[in-house]
């Protein structure tokens, strides 16, 4: 198939092409056009990257208390997490009027979810540090 017109594509890849015309005895022509497409692993890898740094969010609470890493490393996850988001959003159509791609709302849901963790990390260190003789707050209580 000839490519003269063809506009390379960051989606998409052409790996192979072809061309059949057959002839049938009642004298019509099919032409059967043949395209091999391989979509770069750009998409696997940004999908890698989202199941790791929510993954990370869990190991937060692996961490001992005593450590004193815990809020450290959850904030340190919502940057990743906030830095990643904008290099995907970046990438994706900035015209995406009625639908919003799907990517963007796990990303919405991973960046809360990693902002809940950290503020639980806190009340937590926060709890574990506190004076033996101070109560635990009534809404605390209520909460937990």
């Amino acid at each position: 198939m000839d490519q003269v017109g063809f506009f390379p594509n960051g989606l998409w890849e052409v790996k192979n092409t072809g061309i059949e015309i057959n002839t049938n005895s009642t004298q019509t022509h099919v032409i059967l056009l043949k395209l091999e497409l391989k979509r770069p692993s750009t998409f696997h890898v940004l999908n890698t990257l989202i199941c790791i740094i929510g993954l990370l969010n869990v190991l937060v609470f692996l961490l001992s208390a005593e450590s004193e890493e815990r809020v450290s490393f959850s904030i340190i996850v919502l940057l990743a997490m906030a830095v990643f988001m904008t290099i995907v959003i970046d990438s994706l159509p900035s015209n995406s009027e009625p639908n919003v791609p799907r990517l963007c709302y796990l990303l919405s849901n991973d960046l809360v979810i990693n902002a809940l963790v950290t503020v639980c990390a806190i009340l937590g260190i926060r709890l574990y540090h506190k004076p033996d003789h101070q109560e635990v707050p009534q809404w605390f209580k209520h909460i937990v």
